[in-house]
C-alpha cells in the first residue's frame, strides 16, 4: 500500500509523494477531460439523492446548474 505523503494541486498538476521512502510520481490531467467527469459525478450523485427522496428534481436542478455554466472552468480553477 501506498501512502500519500502530500497532494499538490496547481493548474491540475498533481504531485505525490511517499515521504518514508522518497517516491514520487507526477500527474498532468486535461482540465476540460477532469471537470467533465466530476460534472458527470456530480450529476449521479445528486440523482441519486433524488431516488432515494432526499432532495427534489428542482433542487436538483438548481444546485448543479452553476456546473454546468459556460464560465465554470474559471470559478472551480479559481477557489
Amino acid at each position: 500500500m501506498v501512502l500519500v505523503g502530500w497532494v499538490e494541486v496547481t493548474n491540475l498538476t498533481f504531485h505525490f509523494a511517499q515521504l518514508t521512502t522518497g517516491w514520487e510520481k507526477h500527474f498532468e490531467f486535461d482540465r476540460t477531460q477532469v471537470l467533465d467527469v466530476l460534472r458527470g459525478f456530480l450529476a449521479e450523485v445528486m440523482q441519486l439523492a433524488v431516488d432515494k427522496g432526499f432532495i427534489t428534481a428542482e433542487e436538483k436542478d438548481e444546485f448543479i446548474s452553476p456546473a454546468f455554466s459556460g464560465s465554470t472552468d474559471a470559478v472551480v480553477l479559481s477557489k
